[in-house]
C-alpha cells in the first residue's frame, strides 16, 4: 500500500472517531514518531526495563510459542 493511500485511510478513520482518549493516544503515537526518535521512560519503566535485561542475561526467557500456549490455555478456562 502506498504512503498516500495509507495517509488517506488514516485520515478517513480518524475523521470518524469521537473518543477523546483514542484520539489523544493516536496523537501521542504520531508525535512520538515525529520526535527525535528517542524514547523517554519514567523511573518505573526504567526499573522494569533493567529487570527485564537482567532476566535475559540470566537466561530467564521463554519462547513466544510457550507464552501463546499458556495464554490460550488460560483463556480457555
Amino acid at each position: 500500500m502506498s504512503v498516500s493511500v495509507l495517509k488517506e485511510k488514516i485520515h478517513n478513520t480518524v475523521e470518524r472517531l469521537n473518543d477523546e482518549k483514542v484520539l489523544a493516544d493516536i496523537l501521542r503515537v504520531i508525535e512520538l514518531e515525529s520526535s527525535t526518535g528517542a524514547l523517554l521512560f519514567n523511573e518505573n519503566q526504567k526499573k522494569e526495563l533493567s529487570k527485564a535485561c537482567d532476566e535475559v542475561d540470566q537466561g530467564e526467557t521463554r519462547t513466544n510459542e510457550s507464552v501463546v500456549k499458556e495464554m490460550e490455555e488460560w483463556l480457555s478456562k
